[in-house]
């Protein structure tokens, strides 16, 4: 099986992606987890970078199916 890998932000509860059109999107934590998974996105992985013991930045990683 293959996969399409998706990245997005975490700062402030937003999540913020790019769209497959190539726009930014940007929504609440929980809403955007719901619509990602309703688009068939499965969470991988979280990576935290930390500055000075507070978290700078949270990226995470989606995949799912090709086509």
């Amino acid at each position: 099986m293959t996969w399409d890998y998706m990245v997005a932000t975490l700062e402030g509860g937003f999540l913020k992606w790019k769209r497959e059109g190539g726009e930014d999107h940007s929504q609440s934590l929980q809403g955007g987890l719901d619509y990602l998974g309703s688009q068939r996105w499965e969470l991988v992985t979280a990576l935290t970078k930390t500055s000075l013991g507070m978290t700078a930045e949270t990226t995470l990683i989606f995949k799912r199916p090709k086509g």
